[in-house]
């Protein structure tokens, strides 16, 4: 992405390996391309480069020989370095820490039961073709797509006593309809489905065009929040955010300090793995709003940054810009003229 007439994002090309897919061979071609767009645009200068965003593999972020590296050697500084799905990939990985196999398995042995095998779905929709009308298809989720997984527990929840009967008619995984009876199963049922419809909206807050990175730290700062919110209530016995629970759970029921002690677990688990985008606040602060920079808070960017910043604090004209102006990028074309 670059800021010129406006902010504009590109795939600049397609470039096939011929040989190899090492680290070097993926530089010469990215430093190739680059540098014949160069020619092309007198406004973009490999200084400008400020950071990457790749996939994982260890051709691209190998510490020694991996493209991001190479990238850095050859332009004497260090960048910001992101990975392409950071934010969905860091939050499915806090989703882990959950442990709820014993939920997640039979729910997904009895989705397959039905909707894997033809016969048994056909059988199954055309004896509840209402019921699914409303509540929507049973999905098929799998361990990577955790997007995917929370909608197949939405799904599943709202057709359960469907699914109980089923399978009790057709004399199918006997010990998974017991479970579906187990009242403290449920409950876990209940809880994990509320909790991935959560994860979900942070997760589909992050996809899509057009989100600028402050934006979506945003998200996750709302997000653990959140968090804070939910342990809260479930200490004190509110359950206002997790209906699912709410509409099932008895004072006799399993303690909801169970309940709260995952919630705990999350957000530690959350905070060790977004942490960085924590110590990253004052550059996004910067560009959200240069003006609220303090002199103590100078201290925190590079002596280049420093005096910069003051002279763009000291610009009425552009202090008058920011106030006017529709968004921050327009604002930041004004900055680079």
């Amino acid at each position: 992405m670059y800021i010129y007439s406006k902010c504009k994002f590109q795939i600049e090309r397609l470039e096939a390996l011929e040989t190899s897919t090492k680290g070097i061979n993926i530089f010469n071609k990215l430093k190739c391309r680059v540098e014949t767009l160069l020619l092309k645009n007198d406004d973009l200068i490999w200084s400008k480069l400020e950071s990457v965003c790749t996939n994982g593999a260890p051709c691209m972020i190998g510490k020694n020989i991996g493209r991001v590296t190479l990238l850095e050697e050859f332009l004497n500084i260090k960048l910001n370095k992101y990975h392409c799905i950071t934010l969905i990939h860091l939050e499915s990985l806090c989703t882990k820490v959950l442990k709820f196999d014993h939920v997640l398995k039979p729910v997904s042995r009895r989705i397959n039961k039905i909707k894997a095998r033809p016969l048994n779905h056909r059988l199954f929709r055309t004896l509840f073709e209402d019921v699914i009308n409303e509540s929507g298809e049973l999905l098929l989720f799998c361990e990577v797509r955790w997007l995917a997984k929370g909608k197949a527990l939405e799904r599943f929840w709202n057709i359960k006593n469907e699914i109980i009967e089923f399978l009790e008619n057709n004399n199918e995984l006997p010990d998974e309809c017991k479970l579906l009876r187990d009242k403290n199963w449920l409950n876990d049922l209940a809880f994990l489905t509320d909790i991935f419809g959560h994860l979900n909206i942070l997760n589909k807050r992050f996809q899509g065009e057009g989100n600028l990175f402050p934006v979506l730290v945003g998200f996750i700062n709302s997000f653990m929040s959140r968090l804070c919110l939910f342990e809260s209530n479930l200490e004190m016995g509110n359950l206002d955010h997790f209906v699912r629970l709410k509409s099932i759970y008895l004072p006799t029921d399993t303690p909801l300090t169970i309940f709260k002690n995952h919630i705990s677990t999350l957000f530690v688990s959350s905070q060790e793995r977004f942490c960085r985008f924590k110590e990253e606040e004052y550059l996004n602060n910067l560009f959200i709003n240069p003006f609220i920079i303090s002199t103590d808070d100078l201290q925190k960017y590079n002596p280049n940054m420093q005096l910069e910043i003051i002279e763009l604090q000291s610009s009425t004209v552009l202090k008058c810009k920011y106030k006017e102006l529709p968004d921050i990028v327009e604002f930041w074309k004004c900055v680079s003229e």
